[in-house]
């Protein structure tokens, strides 16, 4: 029996979960006990509580099956739950089948398309190369056994272009408000004045235009910032949150780095997910490219090809390697896995740089070992290289933006470094003089503006990030 609360008057309710999808609601002025039976194993039982019938996007959890013990079915819980001087509370359960993929229809051109994930079990796995794999760095070692403790979802292609689109239409129309027009161009890298460019016009309708990045809407949006990358999970997140399409406790986000190379492998241990494979040079191999788009087979060098094209891994999903390489979530650090936790890792508290995983369809084959690491500046957008996969995965601790300004004789080019120990990050800020820096987590920081020919004060502020976006007080800036 689970107890939250203290209980008073007992009032005993019983629902037996028929399938997938079953919900039931109770309501009493007291506290309750929720007794049901558990008759599927593939599926996941929550009992949900609300204070409201009519409104389910922000439940709590009072039950959770994957906390549970569970081996047979016929398994009859009960929930015993106080009301806490609530008037009415009311109770649902509610169920998902874990084998089953994840669909999530996006609006764009006042049509639909989807975005299917696949479900990944959990499991143990050991992450990184052997310093006898051909081709294998020091970055990937010490190779080491890392445990995913959560099942979750991967999408089982790379975001699309249309499915982006879905975003910056809904984005655009200043909704949601935390992504304004304005802010589109900066972080998806629009560029009207010749060479590569997104493949997405910069106007009203987002309509694809057939340059450089490609003429099909089911090629990898790619050119994206880091930040352009979590704008779209936070967007997603909310919006299946407010339609009450959220697994509790989940989110969607990028795939830690752990989450990435434990999806790619799929099970396998050796260098290729798909097993050993032969070469000459290290850039085409034997098999890749059944499985990949790459340096050795690609249709054009300045091209991705649609997602799906090539076989899929053992998990089903399709472009882990080749296409396009794609952001994860976490910080990079040449020597993290000296430290990081064997359990559900999500990356060093702050770097200079984010990871991003898997081969483009130019680079060479020894780059499409599941075990090979990439970096890049959280605000760098590289050509036609790098897009990106999301996951619908247990929360991540919170992260929060810090943001600042500099007034004075000088305004844009300043260098701002946010620094935590010996660990930091950086940024420029704009002609404005504005700056800011996404994705901390909460803690002790000092930041500091630096340019050369002139001083500033203070020559650096210390900042308590806790719970929220900060904004750092102003810096004033003098020629020396």
């Amino acid at each position: 029996m689970i107890v939250l609360g203290v209980l008073c008057l007992m009032a005993v309710f019983t629902v037996r979960a028929q399938e997938s999808g079953v919900v039931e609601y109770i309501s009493s002025s007291h506290s309750m006990r929720y007794t049901f039976t558990i008759d599927q194993l593939n599926l996941r039982y929550y009992v949900e509580a609300s204070e409201s019938l009519g409104d389910w996007s922000d439940p709590v959890i009072v039950y959770d099956s994957h906390d549970d013990t569970i081996s047979a079915t016929n398994v009859t819980r009960e929930v015993d739950v106080s009301l806490d001087g609530k008037e009415t509370l009311f109770l649902r359960l509610r169920t998902v089948d874990v084998n089953q993929q994840v669909t999530v229809g996006l609006p764009v051109d006042g049509s639909s398309i989807d975005l299917d994930l696949v479900p990944i079990p959990a499991g143990t796995f050991m992450m990184g190369s052997p310093e006898t794999e051909p081709y294998s760095s020091t970055v990937e070692g010490p190779q080491h056994e890392v445990t995913i403790s959560k099942q979750f979802w991967m999408g089982n292609t790379e975001v699309t272009v249309d499915q982006f689109r879905a975003f910056l239409q809904d984005a655009t129309g200043q909704s949601p408000a935390w992504y304004p027009a304005d802010e589109v161009a900066k972080d998806i890298g629009f560029d009207d004045s010749g060479g590569y460019r997104c493949p997405i016009n910069n106007d009203a309708t987002f309509s694809r235009t057939g340059f450089k990045y490609g003429v099909s809407g089911n090629q990898p949006m790619v050119r994206m910032s880091w930040v352009a990358c979590a704008k779209f999970c936070k967007w997603l997140t909310e919006r299946e949150l407010a339609r009450g399409q959220l697994p509790a406790g989940y989110e969607y986000r990028l795939p830690t780095e752990a989450e990435w190379e434990y999806c790619c492998r799929a099970g396998s241990t050796n260098a290729f997910h798909y097993g050993d494979d032969y070469t000459t040079d290290g850039v085409v191999y034997t098999n890749l490219g059944d499985y990949a788009w790459y340096q050795g087979n690609r249709v054009n060098k300045s091209l991705t090809q649609e997602v799906g094209g090539k076989l899929p891994n053992a998990w089903g999903l399709y472009d882990m390697q080749g296409n396009a390489e794609e952001w994860c979530n976490d910080w990079n650090s040449h020597t993290y896995y000296t430290t990081n936790a064997q359990v559900d890792p999500a990356g060093p508290f702050i770097s200079s740089n984010r990871v991003f995983r898997g081969v483009c369809f130019r680079g060479p084959g020894n780059q499409a070992r599941s075990a090979f690491r990439h970096r890049g500046h959280t605000w760098t957008r590289v050509s036609f290289l790098r897009g990106m996969r999301v996951v619908l995965a247990p929360a991540l601790e919170a992260a929060f933006n810090l943001s600042g300004a500099i007034s004075g004789d000088v305004l844009g080019g300043v260098t701002i470094t946010v620094a935590a120990g010996e660990e930091f990050t950086t940024t420029v800020t704009d002609t404005n003089g504005n700056y800011s820096i996404p994705g901390l987590l909460s803690g002790d920081y000092v930041v500091t503006p630096s340019l050369t020919g002139y001083t500033f004060s203070p020559t650096n502020l210390n900042v308590a990030l806790s719970g929220a976006d900060t904004t750092v007080g102003l810096f004033v800036s003098s020629t020396l």
